[in-house]
């Protein structure tokens, strides 16, 4: 039903212009630069998009830098943090995710591809 996160991109070596962002729930405290806390309103099955964060990149991050979602400085406990829809509600952790900035062949990737996924590109090929 809710929530609570940070969205660093400066820690990591994405050399990025923050443009702004949009969600659409109407219940939200902060953004994601400085840490955000966002209620949904109601309970919504997932996976749900909380936020579409707009940045303007001129091509100077460093290869292989990134953006990562890390806790909002005010989380209590320190982790990134959901609210689940149980009677009465859980306070969980969830893991935060990244993006890659200006790839290259040396960027650590720890998103495996599914077997059934690498067999149809390989039959592409063949």
């Amino acid at each position: 039903m809710a929530s609570q996160f940070m969205v660093d991109c400066t820690s990591w070596g994405a050399n990025l212009v923050y443009l702004g962002e949009t969600s659409p729930f109407v219940v939200r405290i902060g953004d994601a630069q400085t840490g955000v806390a966002i209620g949904y309103g109601a309970c919504i099955p997932s996976p749900n998009l909380l936020l579409t964060i707009k940045y303007l990149g001129t091509g100077t991050s460093r290869p292989c830098s990134y953006c990562q979602v890390v806790p909002h400085p005010a989380a209590i406990p320190a982790e990134v943090l959901v609210v689940d829809c149980a009677d009465p509600p859980n306070l969980l952790a969830a893991t935060g995710g990244d993006v890659v900035v200006n790839p290259d062949p040396t960027c650590y990737c720890d998103i495996p591809v599914e077997e059934t996924n690498w067999g149809c590109v390989k039959a592409l090929y063949q």
